[in-house]
């Protein structure tokens, strides 16, 4: 069974006593008239009347307040649980920003440092007219590529760098491809020079517009539906093209490359920066 709260107790208490009293009185007082007695029930249940109709407003006013202010409380510490939530989640989000724009720091730098091996690998081995390895140029590509899915991967958390990623892994697509042009041409020549054949030097821009004709073919060939026969002059297009590729056109490329790297990996270090700060 269940304790009766003192707070129901002491009003039990007060009006089992206040009903005694009369009684009481009657034992003691028995000579009194009955029109006294009447007159002094009347008044004194007057008072009790008022007395529990007074007890008992106070008593609901008193909990309708108390019951208001819990009500406030509540509100005030579910507010301010909202709040304390906001700040801890925005608190978080920075930190996995922080973290992530780190990450792209270390993977650019990883960039900068195997570009310009990769580059310097193939332009000195043919500016020293030296055999290239093509399994080491390939390790490099796949190095490269590898970094940029990193960049890729984590830069979907800075959202606002992302275009800038992806601008930067198009101008590499266009000097990997240029650059790989210069290993073909360079790798081919070797082989023909080592099996004895005679190298002719065609102008490049003869071979340029040789190149543009097969290319025709092989979309003539693709709207036709003879897909393999498309994609084999297009094997052929760019072999030959290989050889119309300058060293100037793919240094310019790799400068711009670079510097444009260099660039974004200080204005991501100079972010992260002030973030630290801000945190």
């Amino acid at each position: 069974m269940k304790k009766i709260k003192s707070i129901y107790i002491i009003p039990l208490i007060i009006i089992v006593t206040v009903a005694l009293i009369p009684l009481f009185l009657l034992l003691f007082f028995k000579a009194i008239d009955d029109n006294t007695w009447i007159d002094f029930f009347g008044g004194y249940l007057g008072s009790i009347i008022s007395a529990i109709v007074a007890g008992g407003l106070a008593f609901y006013i008193s909990n309708a307040e108390s019951e208001r202010q819990r009500i406030q409380l509540d509100k005030q510490l579910e507010a301010q649980k909202k709040i304390d939530i906001k700040v801890q989640s925005d608190f978080l989000k920075k930190q996995l920003i922080i973290e992530k724009k780190s990450k792209v720091l270390t993977t650019i730098m990883d960039l900068n440092n195997t570009l310009p091996k990769m580059h310097n690998y193939i332009n000195s081995n043919i500016e020293m007219d030296k055999e290239i390895n093509k399994e080491i140029y390939d390790n490099y590509a796949e190095d490269v590529q590898i970094i940029f899915i990193g960049i890729n991967t984590t830069s979907a958390f800075i959202p606002e760098y992302k275009e800038k990623f992806a601008n930067l892994y198009i101008d590499y697509l266009g000097y990997e491809k240029e650059l790989r042009s210069l290993v073909i041409a360079k790798l081919t020549r070797d082989r023909e020079l080592e099996q004895g054949n005679d190298l002719v030097e065609i102008d490049p821009g003869d071979l340029k517009d040789f190149v543009e004709e097969l290319k025709a073919i092989a979309k003539v060939r693709k709207e036709r539906g003879d897909f393999k026969s498309s994609k084999d002059v297009d094997n052929s297009s760019f072999f030959i093209n290989s050889f119309s590729i300058s060293r100037d056109s793919v240094e310019k490329k790799y400068n711009d490359l670079l510097t444009k790297s260099i660039d974004l990996y200080k204005e991501v270090d100079n972010s992260l920066f002030n973030d630290v700060r801000k945190l």
